[in-house]
């Protein structure tokens, strides 16, 4: 699509394809609160060592694993899945 990812402008257009309106929703992405969580999201991206996407982690209260990295069909996923179950 072109688009720079760290124009947080350009993602507007995107909030209005999806009907919500775009001032609003860069009112929201800038405000304090979803900077901070955006940050925060992308430290613990970098602790679990996230290198490729998707990436799917499984997260408990005090643990994370990462189940796999780029794509995965359904059925790789759910055995991943079933196999950490038990961390």
């Amino acid at each position: 699509d072109g688009m720079h990812p760290e124009d947080i402008d350009s993602y507007g257009s995107y909030a209005e394809s999806i009907g919500i309106a775009a001032s609003a929703f860069l009112t929201w992405m800038k405000s304090k609160r979803y900077l901070e969580a955006a940050h925060y999201d992308f430290e613990r991206t970098k602790r679990n060592g996230v290198s490729a996407f998707p990436t799917l982690i499984a997260q408990t209260n005090d643990a994370s694993r990462v189940l796999s990295r780029g794509y995965q069909d359904f059925e790789t996923l759910k055995a991943a899945i079933v196999k950490r179950a038990e961390f």
